[in-house]
Parts: structure tokens; C-alpha cells; sequence
């Protein structure tokens, strides 16, 4: 069992270091049912695909402080991955564990800004060098740290650096214990570079120690929860399904061990954005893997809030889904995910300044992440600042991350550049096998007003025969000045949700859908009205019309 937090670890002569116990081996099952891919799979704000291998390519010099930002604030860390030393050669994710579970217990201190794993794991990969990082993550402090493991016992050694200068300011004596001494000995380091630091940050840090729960008393149940959540992190299908295998597994050695249910709940929820499984096949069977951790563990509730809150946001149960929010933000007020899915949800429900404001705050903490980077990009469009949406487009681009087509078809058609989206559109067709004589016409009706009418009647006829994606037909008749038909091709669009991206609809490219007369038939329809009626109506728009500016 590990010692209760704040026990003193004893320092020990280091023995020579064995070969760890070998990598489980995902055993379990993962769903695997298929359908025919469906165009939200691609055009979806989360559906993009991540190079993770291109997070290294940016230039390290592009940080806040060379462009001339306001001075690094003091109180402001990155925790690099640790250095598993003396392990085996695909033991690199116990020390990033390591790294993640003590940068967790940082983000819950009280004035003290820590740099999301993403960001900070992505500079790691990018150089050695502590002062290009402290440059590119904007921070004071980089701490380091290394591991090693001999049988059942752990050494784990850190140091914080200067960013600035380059120094380090305070190395720990050897952190020894037993394998199952692992969360006592997380608390004592986090604690001991909360003490280092309080000094030196200008509004001081609070003296309460850091004493968190044992989650597991099973190690190797653990070490599965590490390897499921280096998964989980890549965002793509084959990683999300090896993690759901891998947290399965985690759950089968120890059944109350509450997070591997979370960490389950959240793989299955996010599988149908990166594959063509059933999206509410799979939402509910991470509720019911929640309501299962929550049996098992009763003390897990405020984790499970942000699972609840991506599924209810994407059913469209928009007051469930503010709940959860709210709720999962007081637990986790600074996780960059949560911040991006709630930006989203903000964008979705008629708030796109509180949208901008939280895709913001996520990318602070994320800056190097090119999910966090694009979603700025996003919201930034729906309060008309375009050149900032178009500078973060461009750096989600070199951090790995292709441009959901939603997003850059409507970047390109503000900045006119018609000829920049013509092959997404006519790709887009393409590949589901649909014709593409529609869409020319609607890029010359944009490009030249008096050509308009001939693309209305070419779209007509493309939506009478049903050669135009539900989506793309609503937001052509929207570019074409018909809101009436936009507005009928919407009602249509609701059937199929994961398809509409509400947030569009208080773009400024909606402005004459929402102050058509029917535009309330639209609003009753996604179910905006109930949630404005409980959380109060946007200020621009008016309840007895039904209608908005």
C-alpha cells in the first residue's frame, strides 16, 4: 500500500536497474461494427485527421515571446515527459504517465498556470533544449524528471529549470519507494515544486499539500490506465480502439478502479468522430460504462461530467448538456479538451463571444495543440475576426491538423477565395459518388452577383435530385440569399444531427435566416428555445418573434 501523502520518502542507495515486467497485452474486445462512412465523419468541428508526427515541425522561435507579447507571468510551468531510464524499449509511456498524473495534481493549484500535456509533451519531442521551450510554451519554469524501476521498487529524480536563463534552480534528492508507493510519491513531488516555486510567484500559492486518493492498489492495473490514456491521446481510430482494449483490461484486474471507467467512457464516446461506428450506439455505451464506474465507485461523479456533457451536447439536449458543463468545469476548470467541447457547445447555442472566450483559455493552456489551435480558429470566425481565424487555420496546418472542410469552405469564401474551395467541394462529391455539375455554377453565383440566378437553378435542380449533401444545400441557399429555401432544407438537416453544425447558424452568413419570420421553426426544431427559456435568451435575439439579429 502506498504511504499516506506527505510521508517522507526514504532515500535509499539505488540498486542496479532490471528489466521491467513485460507490456500487457490488449486481450479484451472492442467494438468493431461498420457502416458506410458518413460525410459527418469528415466534416465534423472534432473529425480532423492528426498527424502527430507534424507537432514537431513547428519553428520554435513563433512563441509568444519573440512576437513581441506581454512579459512571461511568473507563476507559469510546463511539466516535460520523464525519462524512463533502465526500461525496456517501449516503457516510454510510464514515464510520460508519470509526468501527467504530477502536472494534474499542478493544474489544481490556485494560481499556478500549468501548460497541458499536449503542448508540453509536443516540445519535448521538438528539442532538449529548456530555453526554446520556455520561449514556445511561454513559461517560466520547465520541470524535468526521470524514472527508474528495479523489480518492485521506483526511483524517480526531478528538476526545475529557469526557462529563461536556462538554469536549474532546485534538483530533488531520489524519490524511493515501493511500486505501490506511486501515488503517495506523485503528491510528494508535486508538493515539493508547489514549495519551490511559492517564493517566487508574485501573488503567492497556497500551503495546503497536495493528498489525493489511491485510485488502484493494483500496479499493473495502473500501468494499463497509463498506456490506454498515451492511446487516447492520438485521436485516431487504431489508438482508440488499442485504448478501449487497454482500459478493459485495467478494468478486469481491479473493478473499482473508478478512472479506467472514465478514461473507457470517454474512448467510446470519441470512437465514432474518428471511425464509422454508430455514434449513438456508442454514446450509450459509454453512459453505461459511467453508470457501471459510478456502482462501483460512488465517489466519481464529478469525473463523469464531461463525458455526459459531450454526448448530451451532440444529442442536441442542450440543458443536460449545460449542466454537465458547468459541473465538469468546476471539477477540471482548466482542461483544454473540456474548453474546446464547451466553446463548441457556446458556438452551438447562440453565445459565440463566451465561445471565442473559451477556445481562447484552451488554447492558453494548449498551445501546441492543434485541436485547441483550430478550434481558436473556429470561434474566432463567429465573432467576424477573420484574420485571426485565418492566422490559427494556418497554424493548426503546420502543427498536423488537415482543415475540417466545414471550417476552411467558409474561411475561403469570406476571404473570395472560390478557387481554394472548389476542389474540397468537388472532392467531397467525389468520393460519396455524387455529381459535382452543382457546384461551379454556386462558386460563379458567389464570385459574380449577376450570375447568380443561374446557380440558383442549378442548385434547384441538384437538390431535386438529391445530388447535394443536406449540409452543404443548406448553407449554399444561405450563400445564395434564400433563406426560405435554406430554411426548409434545415428542418430536413435536423433529422440527421451529427450532419449540422448548429453553429453556422449564427454565423453572419445566417443573418437573413434568423430574421426570416420561420426562422423560429428552425429554433423549436434543434431545441434552442427550451434552453434559452431555462439560461436566459442571447441578447440579440427576441422571444416573442422567435427571431434574432
Amino acid at each position: 500500500l502506498a504511504r499516506p501523502a506527505g510521508a517522507p520518502a526514504p532515500v535509499q542507495r539505488a540498486t542496479p536497474a532490471a528489466d521491467p515486467p513485460p507490456a500487457p497485452t490488449p486481450q479484451a474486445t472492442v467494438p468493431t461494427r461498420r457502416r458506410v462512412t458518413h460525410p459527418a465523419v469528415i466534416g465534423s468541428g472534432l473529425a480532423a485527421a492528426l498527424v502527430l508526427g507534424g507537432i514537431a515541425l513547428w519553428g520554435m522561435g513563433r512563441g509568444a515571446a519573440e512576437s513581441g507579447a506581454e512579459p512571461i507571468a511568473r507563476n507559469t510551468i510546463a511539466v516535460l515527459p520523464f525519462m524512463d531510464v533502465g526500461g525496456s524499449s517501449d516503457s516510454a509511456y510510464f514515464g510520460e504517465g508519470l509526468a501527467d498524473e504530477i502536472l494534474n495534481r499542478l493544474s489544481a493549484v490556485d494560481g499556478l498556470r500549468v501548460v497541458a500535456r499536449t503542448s508540453s509533451f509536443a516540445a519535448r519531442a521538438a528539442t532538449d533544449d529548456t530555453r526554446s521551450i520556455g520561449q514556445r510554451l511561454s513559461v517560466a519554469y520547465v520541470l524535468e524528471g526521470t524514472v527508474r524501476r528495479d523489480g518492485d521498487r521506483l526511483r524517480i529524480g526531478v528538476q526545475l529549470v529557469d526557462a529563461d536563463r536556462g538554469y536549474r534552480i532546485w534538483s530533488s534528492p531520489p524519490y524511493e519507494g515501493e511500486l505501490g508507493d506511486i501515488f503517495a510519491l506523485q503528491d510528494e513531488v508535486a508538493n515539493a515544486v508547489v514549495a519551490q516555486l511559492r517564493d517566487t510567484v508574485p501573488s503567492g500559492l497556497p500551503t495546503t499539500r497536495i493528498a489525493t486518493s489511491v485510485p488502484t492498489t493494483n500496479f499493473e492495473a495502473y500501468a494499463l490506465l497509463l498506456r490506454g490514456r498515451e492511446d487516447l491521446h492520438r485521436r485516431d481510430e487504431s489508438s482508440l480502439r488499442r485504448s478501449i482494449l487497454l482500459f478493459q483490461q485495467a478494468i478486469e484486474l481491479d473493478r473499482h478502479y473508478g478512472q479506467a471507467y472514465v478514461e473507457l467512457a470517454k474512448a467510446y464516446a470519441l470512437l465514432p468522430t474518428y471511425s464509422a461506428e454508430i455514434q449513438d450506439e456508442m454514446f450509450d455505451q459509454a453512459l453505461t460504462t459511467l453508470a457501471k464506474g459510478i456502482e462501483e465507485d460512488p465517489s466519481l461523479d464529478p469525473s463523469t461530467q464531461v463525458v455526459k456533457a459531450l454526448i448530451a451536447s451532440a444529442r442536441w439536449d442542450w440543458i443536460d448538456a449545460e449542466l454537465a458543463f458547468r459541473g465538469a468545469l468546476e471539477h477540471e476548470p482548466n482542461d483544454p479538451d473540456l474548453l474546446v467541447w464547451y466553446s463548441q457547445f457556446l458556438a452551438a447555442v447562440g453565445r459565440p463571444a463566451e465561445a471565442a472566450d473559451c477556445a481562447r483559455r484552451a488554447y492558453e493552456r494548449d498551445p501546441l495543440s492543434p485541436v485547441a489551435t483550430h478550434r481558436l480558429s473556429v470561434a474566432s470566425m463567429w465573432i467576424d475576426v477573420d484574420d485571426d481565424a485565418a492566422r490559427y487555420a494556418d497554424v493548426a496546418g503546420e502543427l498536423g491538423m488537415a482543415p475540417t472542410p466545414d471550417a476552411y469552405i467558409v474561411l475561403k469564401f469570406r476571404q473570395r477565395d472560390y478557387a481554394a474551395a472548389r476542389p474540397l467541394l468537388i472532392g467531397v462529391q467525389t468520393m460519396f459518388a455524387r455529381p459535382t455539375a452543382w457546384v461551379d455554377p454556386l462558386l460563379d453565383g458567389l464570385a459574380y452577383s449577376e450570375r447568380r440566378p443561374q446557380a440558383v437553378e442549378a442548385l434547384a435542380r441538384a437538390a431535386q435530385a438529391r445530388d447535394v449533401p443536406p449540409k452543404y444545400l443548406f448553407g449554399s441557399w444561405l450563400y445564395l440569399g434564400e433563406p426560405e429555401r435554406a430554411i426548409d432544407a434545415g428542418l430536413r438537416l435536423v433529422n440527421d444531427r451529427p450532419s449540422f453544425n448548429v453553429e453556422f447558424v449564427f454565423a453572419r452568413e445566417a443573418r437573413e435566416l434568423r430574421r426570416h419570420p420561420r426562422f423560429g421553426e428552425l429554433v423549436r426544431a434543434i431545441g434552442l428555445n427550451r434552453y434559452w427559456d431555462k439560461f436566459g435568451w442571447p441578447a440579440t435575439c427576441h422571444r416573442d418573434t422567435m427571431t434574432c439579429d
